[in-house]
């Protein structure tokens, strides 16, 4: 119990920040526009060669680059991501998927307490 006790104390006294938005990759398009004051302009961003109108990644500045998963960071938690297909945007949200899963494994515990 000491140990449970000194790890939950651990954790809700030493919370860490979430990393800082995605740099991104060549090709990659920020989430926001020049002159926002977000992203973009953080990382030097250019206009799109195909649509100016959009910021793209800056391949004459940057030379380190990341996958451009969460523009804006990672969150710790996505409280809708079992309702909503588009929270976890980029990456596909399988909410049939998800719930299919905890009905299977659901029904698969009540047979075994059978």
């Amino acid at each position: 119990w000491f140990g449970c006790l000194f790890a939950a104390f651990y954790l809700i006294n030493n919370k860490e920040q979430a990393p800082p938005p995605s740099i991104g990759f060549e090709g990659y398009i920020y989430p926001d526009n020049i002159g926002d004051g977000g992203v973009c302009d953080m990382y030097s961003g250019v206009p799109c060669t195909n649509d100016p109108s959009l910021c793209c990644y800056n391949t004459e500045i940057q030379t380190a680059g990341d996958n451009g998963a969460y523009p804006f960071g990672d969150k710790r938690v996505f409280n809708n991501q079992m309702t909503d297909p588009y929270s976890l945007t980029p990456f596909p949200n399988a909410i049939l998927f998800n719930w299919a899963t905890i009905f299977v494994l659901g029904f698969g515990n009540l047979a075994a307490l059978d």
